[in-house]
């Protein structure tokens, strides 16, 4: 996994996939969101599947 020293903490805490993580991962790995953000933007017509980590929320 890249980016063990950042990654530990947080899945030793349970803070992984929580709003407490995304702006620390925002600044410390600002390339990974450009690029989520650039294939969702880039993406063909049809539509643009994105959910959590856990694949939950409101029904």
């Amino acid at each position: 996994m890249e980016n063990q020293d950042f990654w530990k903490d947080y899945w030793d805490n349970g803070l992984v996939g929580t709003a407490l993580y995304f702006l620390p991962h925002l600044e410390a790995m600002p390339e990974r969101a450009g690029a989520a953000l650039s294939a969702i933007v880039s993406a063909p017509p049809g539509g643009v599947l994105f959910h959590c980590m856990g694949g939950t929320g409101p029904a």
